[in-house]
């Protein structure tokens, strides 16, 4: 089981660290396809697929976000029914 983690720490605009904030943005929209902040993603930990995406919308419920930890768990199981 893969048990590292990744960090992404991205910056919008900061003119203290150009042009490191621009490489980040241009980081995220390479490997997660969207530029919205936060964006939180589910991967499965033995090949690195992505289970379940969230993408922040001020317009979302709590319910939402939970949704979509559900979506992720769902996936995994799937992928992994002797896991249970």
């Amino acid at each position: 089981m893969n048990t590292e983690f990744e960090l992404s720490q991205i910056w919008t605009s900061d003119p203290k660290i150009e042009p490191l904030d621009e490489q980040q943005r241009e980081r995220m929209g390479d490997t997660f396809d969207t530029y919205s902040i936060p964006l939180h993603v589910i991967f499965d930990p033995f090949d690195e697929v992505e289970l379940a995406r969230f993408t922040y919308d001020p317009r979302m419920t709590p319910q939402d976000y939970l949704d979509f930890l559900d979506a992720g768990l769902a996936a995994f199981r799937t992928a992994h029914p002797d896991l249970r």
